[in-house]
């Protein structure tokens, strides 16, 4: 591939390989100049456990500060710290997690593919839409349906438990 770049455009061109595209797109910044890098779940830990939270696609410098004011500075210290605890900021939080699991698992591909990368991968509007090759108004309305199924899926037992 290398080669083609050469010799249709004259320039060089660096390739980066991951299992996922955030992955590959953090090898192909540790292949420049003009190298190969792959970054898996096998290398993961070795190659970003010392490097800084703020080296991990998406994690900007106000997630940077707002992490090391928790003391996490570095990608180790980030996969092995506890959640921050946030009693009652879900008035839809089910503490059965294998239902919501389910229940995203029932979801359309598409909307399940925008929760994820929005809620658990914790991306922007504009890093989901990139990473899902989708308009940022796709990524707004399929979180909003997919949200909007999860609620409507979930509260019938999250009444249930308020009620006994």
């Amino acid at each position: 591939m290398q080669i083609a770049v050469a010799e249709a455009c004259g320039s060089s061109c660096s390739i980066g390989i991951g299992d996922t595209k955030p992955r590959a797109k953090l090898a192909t910044g540790f292949a420049k100049p003009a190298g190969i890098a792959r970054l898996d779940r096998h290398n993961w830990m070795p190659v970003m456990a010392g490097r800084p939270t703020g080296a991990l696609w998406g994690v900007g410098r106000r997630t940077s500060a707002k992490l090391s004011a928790r003391g996490i500075n570095t990608v180790a210290e980030l996969a092995t710290a506890d959640p921050p605890e946030r009693p009652g900021t879900d008035p839809f939080e089910v503490s059965d997690t294998g239902r919501v699991h389910a229940e995203l698992l029932r979801l359309p591909r598409r909307q399940r593919a925008v929760l994820i990368a929005r809620y658990y991968d914790d991306l922007s509007v504009e890093q989901a839409a990139e990473l899902l090759s989708c308009s940022e108004s796709t990524v707004r309305a399929q979180a909003s349906r997919g949200l909007q199924r999860l609620r409507d899926a979930l509260e019938p037992a999250h009444s249930l438990a308020e009620e006994s």
